[in-house]
Formats: C-alpha cells, structure tokens, sequence
C-alpha cells in the first residue's frame, strides 16, 4: 500500500505538463492532463491499478463512501489528501468543480490552466470545508506512512538501584553494567531511533541480583560484552 507521500510524488512526476480535458487526461503516459486526471494518475503510478473514479465529484463520492471524508483545515496537514472545490463538491461538475493534492504543508500539487504545478493553497482559494483522503493509501504519519513495527518494540529496560555508580541494561535475561562512555554507547544503539528516544521506566525487580551478568571485556581495539562469568 502506498503512502500519502508516495502519492503526492507520484502526482508530482507530471509537473509542468499541459492542463487539458482531451481524451487521455487519467492516462499516465498521455503528456497531459486536467485535475481529477492528475489524481487519477497519479493513483495509478503510485498503487499500480485504476483509482475507479476520474472526476472529482466522483472521487469524492469514493472516499465519502469509504469513510474517508476530512476537513479542510487536517487535509492542509496531511500529504496526499484530497482537497476540494466548490463548498460541495457533489456539485462540482466540470469547470465547477476543482480537485487538488495537499503537500501537508499549506501548498498543492494540481493541474490548473495552464500547466501541473505546485501552488499555495491561497492561489485557487476559496476551498470547500470538506476534504477527503483517497481509497487504498497509508496516511498514518500525516501521511508519510507507517514506521517499521519493530521500532517501538521492547529493546531493554534499563535500572538504576541506590548507592551504584553505573545503570543496569536488562537484555535478553542478562543485565550489563554500563557506565561511561559504555553507557552512552549502548544507550545511542538501544534507544535512538529515528523518531526519537524510547520510553524510560522504573520499576523494581524482584530477584534482580539472580539474573546473570554479562561483562564487558576491554582489547586495544574497544571494548566488548564477551558473555557471563563462568
């Protein structure tokens, strides 16, 4: 499933390209298009099948159906959202109706006389209050997509105890004293990951001293956990 984003720049590969109504404006490889056929190709590049609608009353009849209509005001903040022209967009036929792609950044991509183009939301204002987003599309993130799932998950837990110099990282049933410049580097690679630090806790562990210790064991080349004592 593609992303918002995928979307929006899939929409973008078409700019510049000619507004026009002819036959073949929803057509990927035709060389031009008008609105609603800029959506629909731009679905089309991005999921690999037909959107199914190709005007924007009918794109809009599609994400309401699915229950995908929004404000205006979160489409703004959401890339690839559907944005809409006039207040009701059923009624938007032809030179009526206007469709547009937010970059969830207060700007467009969209096909307006006389070419695809990149505009600030305040070039064809006023919208509709009504937005949508578009069938088949991950717009978790504002639309930037689904992070991996195992980036949340449970990585260590880290326990601090009274009186001791250093923390314990529990890991894999074992816990490691990690102090120093130790620390710091088993903290960056367990809890820096790229949409920020993990969550921190305490909490106190009933039979702590039993868990086994893993060692660090220093060389002229670094140091590294070597595993626990025999």
């Amino acid at each position: 499933m593609a992303s918002g984003r995928e979307f929006y720049n899939a929409c973008c590969r078409f700019e510049g390209q000619p507004y026009s109504i002819a036959p073949g404006r929803t057509d990927p490889n035709s060389g031009h298009k008008d609105c609603s056929g800029l959506v629909a190709a731009g679905f089309e590049v991005c999921q690999g099948y037909e959107l199914g609608a190709y005007v924007s009353t009918t794109i809009f009849r599609q994400s309401v159906d699915a229950g995908l209509e929004i404000p205006y005001w979160a489409a703004q903040n959401i890339v690839g959202a559907l944005i809409f022209k006039p207040e009701d967009p059923y009624r938007g036929w032809g030179a009526d109706g206007h469709i547009a792609v937010s970059d969830g950044y207060g700007g467009t991509i969209e096909a307006t006389p006389p070419r695809v183009q990149r505009l600030p939301l305040s070039y064809n204002a006023p919208w509709s209050s009504r937005a949508a987003l578009a069938i088949d599309l991950d717009y978790s993130n504002y639309g930037e997509g689904s992070p991996p799932q195992e980036d949340d998950g449970v990585k260590g837990l880290w326990i601090r105890r009274e009186n001791e110099p250093f923390i314990w990282l529990l890991y894999g049933g074992y816990k490691i004293a990690s102090g120093g410049k130790g620390q710091v580097d088993v903290m960056a690679y367990m809890g820096m990951t790229y949409n920020g630090w993990d969550n921190v806790s305490s909490f106190s562990a009933k039979d702590f001293d039993e868990i086994p210790i893993l060692e660090w064991t220093q060389t002229p080349k670094g140091r590294y956990i070597t595993g626990p004592p025999e």
